[in-house]
C-alpha cells in the first residue's frame, strides 16, 4: 500500500512535466527555424531583431485557427 502512496504523486506530476517539456521544445524549434531561415535568407542570424516572438506567433496561430472554424 505505501508503494502505492508513493507512485502515486509521482503519476499526478508526470503530465505536467511533460507539458511543459513539450512547450519548451515548441518554443525551441520555432527559434530554431527563425535563426536558420535568416542564416539561409541573408548569412546572419540576426536579419530580423524585432521578429514575432514564440507567444505573438502562438497567439496569432491560435486566433486564426479560431477564425478557420
Amino acid at each position: 500500500m505505501s508503494r502505492v502512496l508513493l507512485a502515486l504523486p509521482a503519476l499526478l506530476l508526470l503530465p505536467a512535466l511533460s507539458a511543459c517539456g513539450t512547450e519548451a521544445l515548441k518554443r525551441g524549434a520555432y527559434e530554431g527555424v527563425y535563426q536558420k531561415d535568416c542564416v539561409d535568407r541573408t548569412g546572419s542570424t540576426s536579419c530580423d531583431p524585432d521578429h514575432p516572438s514564440y507567444d505573438e506567433y502562438k497567439r496569432e496561430r491560435e486566433k486564426a485557427l479560431k477564425e478557420e472554424n
